[in-house]
């Protein structure tokens, strides 16, 4: 498609920015206008004018757009003035600079740009330009004004006009506004939407998605052609179907992978051990590069190029995955997906909510999801970026809306246990085992292939261990079914001053982990609270107290339920050990905006927990 960090790392932040509206940036006018002849040339004039209040918005002076060989930018200019109208600097279609790096192997795409330092703030910048697609229709540019939090709207508007023959859909979320329809004095049918007076968003976490809570207005056409292909978007199953003739012909593999294939799998007994051979087989002899040529934007090269080449994107890995399946007897589908929204519309088909391709294996009570452009991730692992999401499958009958499973605080686990042999100088010798599944799991990853240093360095860092030694680490994946991986490590350590030590005292904080909970700004909160994925830390620790030494001080236990999760924390003395259990799970769901002081009043009780200490003295 023409488009793999997780917020929630063992070092947890699980905080909000502040709640205040701040504006960086306000749209004064955002002005589109688009117009499609007969022969399909898409024509788009804009204009953008944007208010900097601060150096903290000088993002809003960059520009940037894609050209290939079937989009030109037809004229530039552009105005810096100051906020009472001086002009400061006029820039033309000459300042632009030019680049054709991209993600891509095989692609005929320029960026043209404009990298602008504005002289002074507050200022006004406005860009207008006009660009040309010459190759068909398949979307219409979205009408979406504000792209990012702490920006606010004056104005904003949106013009279509197509053909007499021609006619669209459209979709409008967050404007109170409805698509006004006209025929102008040539008999060409028009197409308006406006808003104004739009307040920012301010940027929080455990928000919902920044597309859904935005003004935009998706246009779409009933039926199209793009570089030669024509299709009918009335409906998810008639999009599906024009997908499904683009992959006509492609699944086609050469004979000596067919018999690779048959010799690695025919003795296989089970559909899921052919899957798992097949799986291998591509990720030990492909990668990945995108390849966006005209409607290879859409379209996968062909099985036997990707195998040939050992070269694809997300669309040409995919579907060699699904060929090689369907040679040894699986029924594989190809599915495309959208890493960005999560949500389809039900009733609007549309080609603007995908950006990736992955593979599907319906399994006899059971369904795989493969993710074929990553060589280490995996079998049916679903990642992040597309848990949970819905997704339309590609049949030769058409397009068949599905949602992808998500994992919850279940499945989403880290897992820390800690031994450590306190001696009477605040040094200790620590015997940690460590696990991180499923979403976790993504954060830590890439450590199975680390080199010793780096995996150490990360371990350090997550001790807090800023002055001893890793004598012995061990660290490897566990990925059993492969649908619920596990990066497991060990770690032995020598710790100097994990205790501070003050006469016959010793200080240590319990679950001494790099684990930061901030606390949550007081405030009320417009939006609702959205956990997209439910999480849980549990954490053990067991101090084996210095020869003659007592606990002279040491917390009460915790715990807290709430509707967003559950904490409890406690400590036992036993034996010449203190035994420490802090577990944290966090629930997924959304929550209205009111109970934001519920949500800020569990997680700073989740942080008491976490900060406390124990005093240890000498008997």
């Amino acid at each position: 498609m023409k488009r793999f960090v997780i917020a929630f790392v063992l070092a947890v932040s699980w905080s909000l920015s502040a709640m205040a509206q701040q504006v960086d940036v306000v749209v004064l006018n955002h002005s589109t206008s688009v117009t499609v002849d007969d022969k399909g040339v898409m024509v788009c004039r804009q204009t953008q004018s944007h208010k900097l209040m601060s150096s903290r918005g000088a993002w809003g002076a960059g520009w940037a757009i894609e050209v290939d060989k079937n989009t030109k930018l037809l004229d530039f200019s552009g105005i810096i003035s100051d906020v009472s109208g001086a002009v400061l600097r006029k820039l033309k279609k000459g300042d632009l600079k030019s680049t054709q790096l991209s993600s891509g192997l095989a692609d005929d795409i320029t960026t043209l740009y404009l990298d602008v330092t504005p002289p002074s703030y507050p200022c006004v910048i406005t860009y207008s330009f006009t660009i040309q697609r010459n190759d068909g229709v398949l979307s219409y540019p979205l009408f979406q004004p504000i792209t990012r939090p702490k920006m606010s709207l004056v104005h904003a508007d949106y013009t279509l006009t197509l053909p007499a023959t021609q006619s669209c859909r459209w979709h409008v979320v967050n404007i109170d506004r409805q698509v006004e329809e006209r025929i102008d004095e040539k008999g060409r049918k028009v197409y308006t939407i406006a808003c104004d007076d739009v307040e920012p968003l301010a940027d929080l976490k455990f928000a919902p998605e920044f597309d859904s809570m935005v003004p935009a207005a998706y246009f779409a056409p009933t039926t199209f052609a793009y570089d030669q292909w024509k299709g009918d978007m009335s409906s998810w199953r008639s999009f599906g179907l024009w997908h499904s003739h683009l992959m006509e012909g492609r699944q086609t593999l050469p004979d000596n992978l067919k018999a690779l294939l048959h010799q690695m799998t025919d003795t296989c007994r089970t559909m899921l051990s052919k899957v798992n051979q097949t799986y291998r087989l591509l990720q030990q002899n492909t990668r990945y590069v995108s390849i966006q040529l005209g409607v290879g934007g859409y379209q996968p090269f062909s099985a036997e190029e990707v195998w040939r080449t050992g070269f694809g994107d997300c669309k040409g890995l995919s579907n060699l995955m699904v060929a090689m399946l369907k040679e040894v007897g699986v029924p594989a589908q190809y599915v495309i997906i959208g890493t960005d929204q999560s949500r389809l519309f039900p009733d609007f088909s549309n080609a603007n909510q995908f950006n990736h391709a992955i593979a599907m294996a319906p399994l006899a009570g059971d369904t795989l999801w493969i993710e074929c452009t990553n060589q280490h991730i995996p079998l049916g692992y679903i990642h992040s970026h597309i848990a949970g999401h819905d997704a339309l499958v590609i049949t030769s009958q058409g397009g068949r809306m599905v949602r992808l499973p998500q994992y919850d605080e279940r499945d989403n686990v880290i897992h820390s246990n800690m031994v450590v042999a306190m001696h009477p100088d605040g040094n200790a010798d620590v015997d940690w085992t460590f696990s991180a599944a499923c979403v976790m799991y993504e954060q830590f990853q890439s450590l199975a292939f680390a080199d010793d240093n780096e995996r150490k360095a990360k371990m350090k860092g997550l001790m807090k261990i800023n002055q001893g030694t890793i004598e012995e680490l061990m660290m490897e994946e566990r990925c059993g079914d492969g649908r619920h991986p596990v990066l497991f490590a060990r770690c032995k350590s020598k710790v100097e001053k994990m205790a501070s030590v003050t006469g016959q005292r010793l200080f240590l904080q319990l679950v001494p982990l790099d684990m930061s909970f901030p606390d949550l700004p007081d405030g009320n909160r417009d939006v609702a609270i959205e956990v997209d994925m439910g999480r849980s830390v549990e954490m053990q620790m067991d101090i084996v107290l210095p020869e003659g030494y007592v606990v002279e001080a040491a917390p009460m236990p915790m715990k807290v339920e709430s509707p967003f999760g559950t904490s409890s924390f406690e400590v036992k003395e036993e034996g010449g050990h203190l035994f420490v259990t802090h577990h944290i799970v966090l629930h997924s769901g959304v929550f209205p905006a009111n109970s934001y002081g519920e949500f800020r009043a569990f997680f700073r009780t989740v942080a008491l927990a976490y900060s406390q200490k124990v005093v240890l003295k000498r008997g």
